[in-house]
């Protein structure tokens, strides 16, 4: 949510090399597997566009889930624009937190939650 996917993707890979290293696995990632987009990063760190918005009203009526403007709602807006393009794939969401930040996006929030 605040990198370009070209210098995002080296730091995934980092890291998911140390996981197998704490794992003891000798099979690693390596750049091809991660599938990365930067298209959800506008209008800017922090600031939640049309599709963040729209995912923060869908996760929260359609799951119960609460997301931040920041971070979360900005990964479902990608999750969701990949379930609409890719019909019947399976996707996995993992909610990292963000639930503090939501104090300081009023604004976004109520939008959010008035476009349901």
């Amino acid at each position: 949510v605040r990198r370009s996917a070209d210098l995002q993707k080296p730091r995934i890979v980092e890291r998911l090399q140390q996981i197998a290293e704490l794992l003891e696995e000798s099979t690693t990632a390596v750049e091809a597997d991660v599938l990365l987009t930067d298209n959800f990063l506008a209008p800017g760190y922090g600031v939640a566009g049309p599709e963040t918005k729209e995912a923060i009203s869908l996760a929260a009526r359609m799951e119960g889930i609460i997301l931040d403007p920041v971070y979360t709602g900005k990964t479902m807006a990608g999750a969701v624009h990949w379930a609409r393009e890719n019909r019947g794939s399976h996707i996995l969401f993992v909610h990292t937190g963000g639930g503090p930040s939501i104090f300081g996006y009023d604004e976004d929030m109520m939008a959010a939650s008035a476009s349901g």
